[in-house]
């Protein structure tokens, strides 16, 4: 058993070797023990890298006593008793003096471990390190590389938009601390640097639409305008037909007069000075005020939409009403009852009711009911 303890360790320590030139050879391995004081990747790693500075000592300590107990037993029959416990006794014995002021006495295998865990302490900020570079790196790249489009964009639409100077600083940023302190930065940095990105360029999108569609836009404003004094009139009718007709004003709503579209300060004057003042030169400003006053034209047309809904209903549900009458007294007929006096004194009465004005809806709406029950009994 010794002598396989004897060649684990061997293999332990030449395994430990090839980590240890790996780690060193690794551009992350650098950055951590070049970071500099105050830096978090410093804060961090300090101790770890003092104490991995000791590592390559500790593996020549350890190997030499290798050397040493191999050099011993060369020649020796390694299964023989008297050998296996020589070998077990020197591969256990702590003779191994290292560190200071106070040394620590180590066996072969207990100085090997403290070895490996040094090193994998170092891994372990080496792995950090990478991770960031992986994740963060590339999209702070592509980060710089669309602000830069943008930037164009923006300069040939004249204006300035500070959602790309943002990302074109938080990029730069990233990449400028994966350099000197690259734990400052949280791999959940570079999606939260596309989000911004994305932003940006939805907004450079936007207003790239805002100024190619502004022409279009000042076009299409007298047709809503139409459409408006239309929307206005019907409303407005609907609201004077459902008094007179059905005279029920709980849901009916009452709509401005022509002077909200066509008066002084009415929308198509509003438009007049859009017109007038989007003669010139700069389309931002174009833009800002024909915004404002289609937002102030779509509400609107939201609002009377709404009114001639309402306006509408109670001539529509009278005529719904008048469609059911129409419908049960042909029923009656094609059931043979249209000679039934009470059938006929139903029907007259809730004909009465629905052809008078102003219609009582729920009165003529519970005599159809009414009727309704009379003809299925």
């Amino acid at each position: 058993m010794s002598a396989d303890a004897f060649e684990r360790l061997q293999n332990v320590a030449g395994s430990l070797n090839t980590s240890l030139v790996d780690l060193e050879r690794s551009p992350s391995y650098l950055m951590l023990v070049d970071a500099k004081p105050g830096t978090e990747t410093h804060n961090r790693y300090a101790a770890d890298v003092t104490a991995g500075k000791d590592c390559w000592a500790m593996m020549s300590l350890a190997e030499e006593q290798l050397r040493r107990v191999g050099d011993e037993i060369a020649g020796l029959t390694r299964t023989d008793s008297s050998v296996q416990a020589m070998l077990h006794a020197k591969l256990n014995e702590r003779n191994l003096s290292f560190g200071s002021p106070t040394p620590t006495a180590y066996s072969i295998s207990s100085l090997l471990e403290e070895v490996r865990r040094r090193s994998e302490a170092l891994q372990t900020g080496v792995d950090a390190i990478d991770r960031r570079w992986h994740n963060v790196l590339p999209r702070a790249t592509a980060a710089q590389e669309t602000v830069a489009r943008l930037a164009d964009e923006l300069a040939q639409l004249g204006v300035t938009e500070p959602l790309v100077s943002m990302a074109d600083r938080r990029a730069s940023e990233l990449s400028e601390l994966l350099v000197t302190d690259p734990l400052k930065v949280e791999v959940a940095d570079g999606a939260n640097l596309d989000l911004l990105v994305a932003d940006a360029a939805r907004q450079v999108a936007s207003l790239r639409v805002g100024r190619d569609n502004l022409d279009e836009d000042l076009n299409q404003t007298e047709e809503l305008l139409a459409n408006l004094r239309v929307l206005r009139a019907r409303a407005a009718s609907g609201y004077d037909e459902a008094t007179a007709k059905v005279g029920e004003t709980a849901g009916l709503v009452r709509v401005p007069g022509p002077g909200v579209i066509d008066g002084a300060e009415g929308l198509a004057a509003r438009l007049d000075r859009v017109f007038a003042d989007a003669a010139g030169d700069n389309w931002m400003a174009k833009r800002a005020m024909l915004d404002r006053w289609l937002a102030t034209a779509r509400k609107l047309r939201t609002q009377l939409e709404g009114a001639d809904r309402a306006n509408q209903a109670p001539i529509e549900e009278r005529d719904e009403l008048r469609g059911r009458l129409a419908a049960y007294m042909a029923k009656m007929s094609a059931m043979g009852k249209a000679e039934d006096l009470a059938l006929v004194d139903a029907s007259d009465r809730v004909h009465d009711a629905l052809y008078v004005a102003p219609t009582d809806l729920a009165e003529a709406s519970e005599l159809l009911g009414e009727l309704a029950r009379r003809l299925r009994t």
